[in-house]
């Protein structure tokens, strides 16, 4: 009972909170407006306010075993999103099989942080593109930027916005892998891609 009160105390607190930022989003924004069978990528350390914008649109998040992440899962679930449990250092095999089950079902889309659990920065870990090659679902990613904001000293950079800044959001156009080529070839397209579209900073 404690523990809820203290998650739904949290929600209130990020809630309003995020209601004092202006969101501005660019690009493919239908794809905010009404997500639907896509993998949502962004950083790990730009999650905060994404967490926000995107509740309650039937979005499962791809989120660690760790203890940080038992605390976040918790957290994001009073937000509206469900979630798989596993990464690239522990569980990722079962995760991305319950995943591929979920892509067959009433999910409007999945979310990963390329770079999470734990870096290094702004690096793509194998888990997304395989399961974009298996699911044949398209990618888009989330790309943040503010113009106030804190930035923790973790390996991620964990980005808080300061109240009454501005956030942008800049969706990307779908990007599918190709399943004939190796996830190695595959990682380095993806991260072409991002660097084509200057979507690794805004």
């Amino acid at each position: 009972m404690r523990n809820k009160i203290v998650l739904y105390a949290i929600k209130f607190f990020l809630y309003f909170y995020n209601l004092t930022i202006n969101f501005k989003l660019i690009g493919n924004i239908e794809q905010y407006k009404k997500p639907y069978k896509n993998i949502f990528t962004f950083w790990h350390g730009t999650m905060f306010p994404l967490i926000f914008l995107f509740r309650n649109k039937k979005i499962d998040i791809l989120v660690s075993m760790s203890k940080d992440g038992e605390i976040i899962a918790n957290i994001i679930h009073t937000f509206g999103y469900t979630t798989t449990r596993g990464s690239t250092s522990k569980g990722g095999d079962k995760a991305l099989l319950e995943l591929l089950k979920k892509a067959k079902k009433n999910i409007n889309a999945f979310a990963f942080t390329p770079d999470g659990p734990r870096g290094p920065i702004y690096s793509i870990h194998p888990g997304v593109i395989y399961f974009a090659m298996k699911s044949k679902l398209p990618i888009v990613h989330l790309s943040v930027s503010c113009t106030r904001y804190i930035s923790l000293k973790s390996w991620d950079r964990f980005m808080i916005p300061l109240p009454f800044s501005t956030v942008i959001v800049k969706v990307s156009h779908f990007y599918y892998v190709n399943p004939k080529k190796s996830i190695k070839e595959n990682i380095k397209n993806y991260e072409k891609f991002l660097s084509n579209s200057y979507i690794y900073n805004i």
